[in-house]
């Protein structure tokens, strides 16, 4: 916890303590922010990219709305219409058909995001 609280001081001045660290294992409780900041995830450009598309309209959006209360109907965090679960779901298939808009959105794309 305190290498997570204090993660610039720990990464600049004792990186080789956090690679042993890391290799020794990261609690299952911490893992989502220490690879977060271990891959520098808050400063990446796609972060923002991510954000942007977002903000985008995808022509795909009626298309995945459709298809997001089918994708894992029985999983209690998917199962909620216009629950936090399908919101994100929804989300992710956004930006991804507007990134790459060559793919743009494909049936049970959903499976492999979710």
């Amino acid at each position: 916890g305190r290498l997570v609280n204090d993660w610039e001081n720990w990464n600049k001045k004792k990186n080789q303590q956090v690679k042993e660290l890391v290799r020794k294992g990261i609690p299952v409780h911490f893992r989502g922010i220490t690879w977060q900041l271990l891959c520098d995830a808050h400063s990446s450009p796609d972060k923002f990219k991510y954000a942007e598309h977002l903000k985008t309209t995808s022509a795909c959006e009626k298309v995945i709305r459709r298809d997001i209360a089918r994708t894992y109907p029985e999983h209690d965090f998917f199962k909620e219409k216009d629950g936090l679960g399908q919101e994100s779901l929804f989300n992710v298939m956004k930006a991804y058909s507007l990134h790459d808009r060559e793919v743009g959105y494909c049936q049970g794309s959903a499976f492999i995001v979710g």
